[in-house]
């Protein structure tokens, strides 16, 4: 496989660029070049505005690229810096990558290209076996090393051929591992060696940055490289960096410490017309397109930035596609100590599966580099240990919250390395020069703005899912041209390059090519419309002006506090705080979406309950059988209820005759069959001081729906329809948390329910958002998450799982807020009890927390609960929420403890008569977590709480909607003559609605005319010397750029070679007919087959020379 600069000097005598090789391929259908013809655009004031997210390795390139065509480029970068994951630092003399740090192939990689004309040093590893020390800390001898060496990469061989090309038939559920187990069985080998082999196979875990076991056979292809060395980058990514950046931003507006928070893609008559972004900070920028180069695991958990809500294919290729966790420790020492003079060590070490410490609960392998081998003034004494998956994550989680100055950073790090450094050679326990004087961790997983992660990784996944990772790859790539939102980023790049910083790079020149393309034909066609479309502009805007157009609200939030409410009859209950009547009475409301046929803790009862849109509450006629409210309005039942409501001392209160009265909807969200006995009516409801809402419809409950007064907040809730109406919120969103309900006055903390956004001093770290509805989701009403692990964190340290044998069966739960206690299956609550070793008592009857677990006060338990949600969401619940005094409402309708002997742990059990439901999320799980639902998207949103005092509302803006105003502080809302719709089904149409036809059919008819005159013109005009090269390929976008900590390897598997050509007949794969495809390449198709890297290359980033020479690819170690 020739290489990119010979390409390049073979099709330029002058040895023009990469970027003029491929504008050659980039030709206008009409006359002239894409630069050529921007610039004439240019002249009459057209300017397209391109917005680049992040000033990353993609992100800088895209920039470049757009910048050259003619484009005014505007780059968001969050941090405070460029480059994202390519990242150094320099202390004690020494400059270290915390990013990437490994060019993988050197054939037609221009960032070797790069590193060459910025000067870099790099280095190619000598070709030798690393170091072994086995389970018991002992070298491995070096032949036996070599031996076994030889047969690990075999298999890996095999499992790359397998997986090129037998990938449709490998069950996707079948693991890197299950192969290594299988081969290693029918290879015969003894014990002892088969041991050494699969630990061996471990190491591929820092390759991909997550476990073996998790390494996907079926699309093990992915994981191929281009051909050529692995080169470790010296002299670090510092000046490659800086020569990238010299040209991204040469004519770039940079804006740094810039989050963007929302994608608003205005589509208006049916097609996109702009993208509108806004901050965090509260900027708004419109554009005409936007490339959004943030890491996957940012995507992951942002997803819900994106206004109106990304097609299925890039959502499902963004939950499909899993992203790695690869950590780098440096230890820096004041002599290389494991090198004698005049002795060679090798470059690598490896510690399988340590036994030799406490410090490695797992026995994960580690891997270490010696940096003195490096070249010339780029050699210093220090090892380079790589982590992976579980094992980065224990690492991280020992610094997490510790400066990196203090002696404790330094002990906790060197007491988990120590153990394998201490194994070198030359090692002494009395040598100062065998401790570190400095060491330096990564902590990419605990990084927002990185996605809280390393690169992208190809995992197995349930048969079920028939995830096809190859076509979710092409799906970001393609991004969404139609809503002007473009992706790049190493997750996007060409199959040989997934991961890389040449794949970041690449994507984000191929995506600015495709965009300039689309500008070419557009710019082009403005110039022959110019007159009727500047017609059909004047008379729209005319019309504009004669008839009104609606213009949607400004974004704003309200917040209602949670706490406890100070009720009539001087009971106190807590619970979402709002004012209803005129005068205003005080209320205490809980959070419900859905409409319980019997009590709410009754789960058996829940299967077809109906989704609760309307606001309920309780007066003085209730029937409710709950305890203290069987003698009419006593103190106790007020507490319990959250307040009654008295029409009668209300002047503003006003009877409904029947319900339909209340909505003419199609839909009609007032109509609920477990409230035939209720009666209804509207009155006043104080959202927050000074914002009411006038005529808003209440339910007064007469049957068992409920326990307490309830703020419908399903989907057609007819509360977020009121306050969306009368302008005073954007969207349907809420936020929500409970806040804490501890036992001591420091455990206690005032919560707050957000409408139409959420509370950002509320959440902290990651988050992930999962739609309102799943498919297997019968009961719709149900939030659904997916539960992967729950823990006890005991005092010694230890966290056993409570999920046991149910591991696979047991993992959903509905996510419930109003529920008050956990929800867990029977063998779970046992288990937990078991292991608190707690005494157990009985169970609570409690209206507070019905049916939690009594245990003894003395030998309470003493721990945490960590609840694992899929896919990454650690909620650690603090023993003080968890495990509260046995609280009750006495008759005075005061919060008391019943006995000061026991307690209570907020934990249920699944019944025999509901065995099979789901797990519930419910009250005790929003201590800790926060939770925004988005109607309008039909998403929610999780995030670990931070238990704040303060507020910092952010508002959600509207779906779909034009002319979004800036977010602003929200004004006096108009008043509203009624919540909820009374438009009769034949609605008038609008004198605007008549014009908006006349000018649309008018404007269209002089576009077509137009269009056909266009046609025959470009045909007419061109000439057999200027039509374009043909080629079948599909434009692809890219995404955000992931700088893995990358790794190379001294041994690359083997790749099958393809048909070798005639380079007179040659042909690129996706120039070959269809028959000759059939009979030269695989079942995926030329452009998916692994082996043909340059090809395919050229198939997935068009504008790429074609090679007339075959070509052969390698596997890629990912290392970063």
């Amino acid at each position: 496989m020739e290489s990119r600069a010979h390409h390049d000097r073979e099709f330029s005598p002058r040895g023009k660029s990469d970027l003029d090789i491929i504008l050659r391929k980039y030709k206008s259908p009409m006359n002239g070049s894409a630069t050529t013809m921007l610039r004439r655009a240019l002249a009459q004031g057209q300017v397209p505005h391109a917005c680049v997210v992040g000033a990353g390795m993609a992100g800088l390139r895209c920039a470049a690229v757009l910048s050259e065509h003619g484009f005014k480029v505007t780059i968001l970068e969050g941090r405070n810096r460029i480059g994202g994951r390519v990242q150094q630092i320099s202390q004690a003399g020494h400059t270290y990558d915390l990013g990437p740090n490994w060019i993988h192939g050197t054939d037609h990689n221009p960032i070797l290209e790069l590193a060459k004309e910025a000067k870099a040093t790099t280095f190619t590893m000598p070709d030798t076996p690393p170091s072994l020390f086995d389970q018991s800390g002992h070298a491995v001898d070096a032949n036996i090393t070599k031996e076994h060496y030889d047969i690990m990469w075999g298999i890996i061989s095999d499992a790359f051929k397998l997986s090129k090309t037998g990938s449709a038939s490998i069950p996707s559920e079948l693991s890197l591992m299950d192969f290594f187990n299988q081969k290693v069985k029918k290879l015969q080998l003894n014990e002892t060696s088969s041991k050494l082999v699969l630990a061996l196979a471990r190491m591929w875990g820092d390759f991909v940055g997550e476990p073996i076991e998790k390494q996907s056979l079926k699309f093990f292809w992915l994981e191929e490289c281009i051909e050529g060395e692995n080169l470790l980058m010296a002299s670090t990514y510092e000046t490659v960096l800086a020569k990238v950046a010299a040209s991204g931003l040469a004519n770039a507006e940079l804006h740094l410490s810039t989050k963007a928070v929302a994608f608003t893609t205005d589509t208006t008559g049916g097609q996109a017309k702009a993208i509108r972004v806004n901050t965090a900070s509260g900027e708004v920028f419109d554009f005409d397109e936007i490339v959004v180069t943030c890491p996957l695991g940012w995507l992951k958990r942002n997803i819900q930035f994106f206004i109106p809500a990304l097609p299925t294919r890039i959502l499902k290729a963004v939950e499909h596609i899993s992203y790695g966790r690869l950590e780098k420790v440096y230890l820096t020492f004041p002599k290389a100590f494991w090198s004698p003079a005049g002795k060679t060590q090798p470059f690598f070490a490896n510690f399988l599966s340590p036994t030799y410490t406490d410090q490695n609960p797992k026995q994960w392998t580690v891997e270490c580099v010696r940096l003195d081998s490096l070249p010339g003034t780029c050699a210093h004494p220090t090892l380079l240990f790589y982590t992976h998956g579980p094992c980065a994550e224990y690492v991280t989680s020992m610094i997490n919250g510790v400066d990196t100055n203090c002696g404790d950073y330094y002990a906790r790090l060197d007491n988990f390395f120590h153990p394998y450094y201490s194994r070198l050679p030359g090692y002494s326990a009395a040598s100062l020069e065998c401790k570190p004087s400095n060491i330096i961790a990564t902590n990419w997983q605990n990084d927002e703005l990185s996605g809280w992660g390393s690169y992208c990784t190809f995992q197995t996944s349930n048969a079920s899912e028939n995830a096809q990772l190859d076509c979710d790859i092409e799906a970001l790539r393609e991004g969404c041209p139609e809503r002007r939102i473009w992706f790049a980023g190493e997750h996007t790049a060409p199959f040989v390059a997934l991961g890389t910083t040449t794949g970041a790079y690449w994507s984000g020149q191929s995506v600015a090519h495709r965009i300039a393309e689309a500008y070419e034909l557009f710019e082009t066609s403005l110039q022959m419309l110019w007159f009727p479309t500047f017609s059909a502009v004047f008379l729209v805007a005319f019309f504009n002006v004669v008839f009104s157009q609606k213009i949607c609200p400004a974004p704003a939030a309200y917040e209602l506090p949670i706490k406890n409410t100070s009720l009539a009859e001087h009971a106190v209950r807590r619970g979402v705080t709002a004012s209803v009547g005129s005068p205003g009475q005080a209320l205490a409301f809980q959070l419900s979406w859905y409409d319980v046929c019997l009590v709410i803790t009754v789960r058996a009862l829940m299967t077809g309950a109906s989704e609760l849109n309307n606001t309920y509450l309780f007066d003085n006629k209730t029937q409710s059988n709950l305890g203290g409210c069987n003698d009419g309005a006593t103190a106790e039942c007020t507490a319990q209820l959250g307040g009654l409501f008295d029409e009668g001392s209300s002047s503003t209160w006003s009877r409904a005759t029947d319900i339909s009265a209340l909505s003419t909807a199609s839909e009609n969200p007032l109509i609920n069959p477990n409230h035939t006995a209720d009666i209804w009516g509207t009155d006043v409801l104080s959202v927050t001081l000074g914002k009411n809402l006038p005529h808003f419809p209440f339910g007064i409950s007469r049957g068992q729906g409920e326990t307490m007064n309830s703020l419908g907040l399903g989907r057609n809730s007819t509360l977020l329809n009121a306050l969306v109406d009368s302008g005073m919120i954007a969207a349907k969103s809420w936020g929500y948390w409970q806040g804490w309900t501890g036992a001591k006055q420091q455990y206690q903390i005032d919560g707050n329910l957000v409408l139409g956004g959420y509370d950002s001093d509320k959440i902290t770290g990651p988050n992930i958002t999962l739609p309102t509805s799943a498919a297997d989701n019968l009961d719709t009403d149900c939030y659904l998450a997916t539960v992967t692990d729950i823990k006890m964190n005991l005092k010694n340290g230890s966290s056993p799982s409570l999920f046991g044998s149910n591991r696979a069966t047991v993992g959903r739960a509905c996510v419930e807020p109003h529920f008050q206690v956990l929800s867990l299956t029977q063998e779970m609550w046992e288990s937990f009890l078991a292991i608190s070793g707690s005494t157990y008592v009985g169970r609570s009857d409690s209206v507070v927390a019905f049916y939690g677990m009594l245990i003894e006060a003395d030998g309470a338990y003493d721990g945490d609960l960590t609840i694992s949600i899929d896919p990454g969401l650690d909620i650690t619940i603090p023993n003080h929420q968890l495990v509260v005094p046995n609280y009750d409402i006495n008759a005075s309708g005061q919060l008391y403890a019943k006995n000061q002997s026991t307690r209570e742990v907020l934990i249920n059990s699944l019944q025999q008569i509901n065995a099979n439901d789901k797990l519930v999320l419910g009250l005790p799980f929003f201590t800790s977590a926060y939770m925004m639902v988005d109607n309008d998207r039909e998403q929610f949103t999780l995030w670990k709480s931070q238990a704040s005092k303060t507020s910092q509302l952010v508002a959600m803006p509207a779906l779909n909607c034009k002319n979004v105003t800036s977010p602003t502080s929200p004004g006096p809302p108009p008043a509203v003559s009624s919540a909820v719709n009374t438009a009769t089904d034949h609605k008038l149409v609008s004198n605007g609605a008549i014009a908006g036809a006349v000018v649309g059919a008018l404007a269209g008819g002089m576009l077509l005319v137009s269009a056909a005159f266009l046609i025959w013109k470009r045909r007419t005009a061109q000439t057999p010397a200027e039509e374009p090269e043909k080629s079948t390929t599909t434009s692809r976008p890219t995404t955000p750029i992931l700088y893995k900590p990358e790794l190379a390897s001294d041994r690359q598997p083997p790749q099958e070679m393809p048909v070798t050509r005639d380079p007179e007949t040659a042909s690129a794969p996706y120039e070959m007919s269809e028959e000759r495809a059939r009979q030269e390449l695989p079942a995926r198709g030329a452009h998916e087959m692994p082996g043909v890297a340059l090809s395919r290359l050229q198939h997935e980033l068009p504008g790429l020379p074609s090679s007339p020479k075959s070509t052969k690819s390698v596997s890629r170690r990912k290392f970063g």
